[in-house]
């Protein structure tokens, strides 16, 4: 992914490419700029300040701030308070349509913000989780990996989801067949509790469901199969 996203930076400076991006979501700007010919088409340390964008606490102090996504045509930023730390995110390969959503931690005033990857032809998007720690706008992380998995639209993965827990952190939840295979399955549900210190992740427990009938699941945990209910639990 990384050798094809230099690629089409490369191709975008030897164009001299400079549209604009597709708008993201509501309220969630898209603006244009140019990096300095001296600098290096994949790294943008020029950029259009942003003036709107959404308000978001990434790191718990009880202050919002304004954060927004940046087209600069080589790549695109994720701008914090006045234009500081900004996050390339031409690494994380965003969807053109991607904007920014709020997600708020249970029983916490910390907040995160939540973006989507490109879409994939296996059918799917990676969605990437947005903090603050020590001052750095980055992803949240368990082991070096962006701590959200692979959203799957096509069926092909097995069914999975996100939400808040009462304790400030981040559950995952995993279906896999248990059985019988070639008629309507059951499914067991493995959830892991993770817990956040600034952006890194750690788990704290985990429960397992056996043999739930696929028509209980599917009205118990409808989000298992609808990647856009991913953290539809937080308060935005």
């Amino acid at each position: 992914m990384r050798s094809r996203v230099l690629c089409l930076a490369l191709l975008a400076a030897l164009t001299a490419c400079g549209a604009d991006g597709d708008p993201g979501a509501e309220g969630t700007p898209t603006s244009t700029g140019s990096p300095s010919s001296s600098e290096s088409p994949t790294t943008c340390t020029t950029f259009t300040p942003p003036t709107s964008g959404v308000q978001a606490d990434l790191d718990g102090d009880g202050e919002k701030e304004l954060f927004a996504l940046v087209d600069e045509g080589a790549c695109q930023l994720l701008v914090g308070p006045d234009g500081t730390t900004p996050l390339e995110t031409e690494r994380l390969a965003l969807s053109p349509y991607s904007g920014i959503r709020v997600v708020t931690l249970q029983g916490t005033d910390r907040q995160l913000l939540l973006l989507s990857g490109e879409d994939q032809p296996r059918g799917g998007f990676q969605p990437y989780l947005v903090g603050a720690a020590d001052g750095v706008i980055g992803l949240v992380t368990f082991q070096g990996d962006p701590l959200l998995p692979f959203a799957a639209t096509d069926g092909g993965e097995a069914p999975s989801s996100a939400s808040c827990n009462a304790n400030g952190g981040i559950d995952l939840s995993q279906a896999e067949v248990s059985g019988p295979v070639g008629i309507t399955p059951t499914w067991t549900v493995a959830t892991t509790s993770y817990e956040l210190d600034g952006n890194l992740a750690s788990p704290v427990a985990q429960t397992t469901e056996e043999d739930v009938p696929d028509g209980t699941l599917r009205e118990e945990r409808p989000e298992l199969f609808a990647p856009e209910l991913l953290l539809g639990d937080c308060a935005s």
